[in-house]
């Protein structure tokens, strides 16, 4: 899935085995003030291009992005601190 974020991005994270129903009225009110007019001009006025996953999508996003910098940590030899 390609969401075309070159760099930088947010999440709201909760810790392991939250509940389900926690997770989507999180997921609900984030989504709710994302997708404001005022809020998300806010974003774009900063350069921002606001873009509301679902956790499913976050999930797969995160575990996407960790998979291609490792991949690329690896292939230029930086070893861990």
């Amino acid at each position: 899935m390609q969401f075309g974020l070159p760099g930088a991005w947010l999440a709201l994270l909760a810790p392991a085995n939250t509940n389900k129903a926690v997770i989507d009225k999180l997921y609900a009110a984030m989504a709710e003030a994302v997708n404001d007019p005022k809020v998300r001009t806010l974003f774009v006025e900063q350069g921002a291009e606001p873009l509301v996953l679902d956790p499913e999508e976050l999930r797969d996003f995160m575990a996407s992005e960790s998979a291609k910098w490792a991949a690329i940590i690896g292939k230029i030899g930086i070893e861990p601190m």
